[in-house]
């Protein structure tokens, strides 16, 4: 179990720096258009579109400092039945807490999107 819960730190902490890359990249662009580089954060998380979440309290600044330990240290999800656990849809548990999680969500998209494999390339590229 320990060396799972490393690997899975070690592929958090790439999504974190790949993250924190993109800030220091942005931020001369956001620096030339606000004057300043303290908004930097809100420039780039401020969503396009409509979002109630950001109409009723603002654009988000604040991080959690680790992300993955906060997620580690929620309850686990309990379902009552067999039903409701085969009911949960996990997209959207993640769409809910992408401003909760917004690494841990941004890597559950990017594995969710990876084609599952079937037999069929498998039999064209045997021969």
């Amino acid at each position: 179990m320990e060396d799972a819960k490393a690997k899975v730190r070690r592929f958090y902490n790439q999504y974190r720096q790949q993250e924190e890359a993109t800030v220091q990249e942005l931020a001369p662009q956001v620096q030339q258009t606000t004057g300043s580089i303290e908004n930097v954060t809100t420039q780039i998380t401020t969503p396009t579109s409509l979002d109630i979440d950001m109409w009723l309290f603002g654009p988000t600044v604040q991080r959690r400092k680790d992300e993955l330990d906060d997620y580690l240290s929620q309850a686990v999800l309990d379902f009552p039945s067999k039903e409701e656990r085969e009911a949960f849809d996990v997209m959207e548990y993640w769409r809910g807490h992408l401003r909760v999680w917004p690494t841990l969500s941004r890597m559950f998209f990017d594995l969710a999107s990876i084609p599952s494999m079937s037999v069929e390339p498998e039999r064209v590229f045997s021969g």
